[in-house]
């Protein structure tokens, strides 16, 4: 859904106290689903109190949602933002450095899932997403870049997660890379690790593992917001429905399903 004209105009000044935004949502590629929602986001997070963002996308088919991280997300500065969780995107490189350049250096949670990189390598975004802080971070089922060039085995020892502490080298180095940890593609890339056909590496999960602090079957970040869709500490700016609705105190609700 397209707010309209009439609608986009008051919207600005309605999002100003605008804390946190959830929205859960099944888009069909080749609709106009993924240019109708870059249209909303446009207005929607054009708010600089923004601290809670979660984008969980889905299609019918479980294909890529091929919405791109672009400037309604990226171009403008979110001094408050702390916690985000993107999933089933399609991120380049220039706008995710943009978008990190635009938060703070000190995070509470950074989530990727399922995300195709359309440009530059995960080796780049990496060292990109290493440059902040963070409480909790993690990076699962990437794919684009080098990743389509990884035999199985290489994917699971950079990408899959440890039995016993489900966490990976890629999800340390973003979160520990100040003592001096390797960049775990960069290990690679120099020296690949040799393939033994299509056997899953010994002290791996498969890919579908679950994440400690990630988020539930149902898309809602078990750390970022909670049931009513607002901040942990509380937030009554919270957007939760997909049908737009301003009151006096330009409280806004906004449905999940678009």
């Amino acid at each position: 859904m397209v707010p309209n004209r009439k609608t986009r105009r008051h919207l600005p000044a309605a999002m100003q106290r605008l804390k946190a935004f959830e929205l859960t949502c099944k888009l069909e590629p080749g609709s106009n689903d993924v240019h109708n929602l870059d249209a909303s986001l446009s207005c929607l997070l054009d708010s600089p109190s923004l601290e809670n963002l979660l984008l969980d996308l889905h299609t019918e088919s479980d294909s890529p949602s091929l919405f791109q991280l672009g400037p309604a997300i990226a171009a403008r500065m979110r001094s408050n933002l702390t916690s985000i969780f993107f999933r089933n995107m399609v991120v380049d490189l220039p706008n995710l450095v943009r978008l990190l350049n635009h938060i703070p250096s000190k995070l509470r949670k950074f989530s990727l899932d399922d995300i195709i990189l359309s440009s530059g390598t995960w080796e780049e975004a990496l060292e990109a997403l290493a440059r902040k802080s963070y409480e909790y971070a993690s990076l699962s089922r990437p794919s684009g870049a080098e990743c389509d060039d990884m035999t199985k085995r290489q994917y699971k020892r950079v990408f899959g997660r440890d039995r016993y502490t489900y966490t990976n080298d890629v999800t340390r180095y973003i979160r520990w890379s100040h003592r001096d940890l390797p960049n775990p593609l960069s290990l690679l890339r120099s020296a690949p690790v040799a393939d033994d056909g299509d056997s899953a590496d010994d002290e791996s999960t498969d890919d579908d593992a679950a994440d400690d602090g990630g988020v539930d079957d149902d898309g809602v970040d078990d750390e970022g917001v909670n049931d009513d869709g607002a901040d942990g500490e509380g937030v009554d700016d919270a957007i939760q429905t997909n049908s737009l609705g301003t009151d006096n105190d330009n409280d806004t609700n906004v449905a999940n399903d678009m």
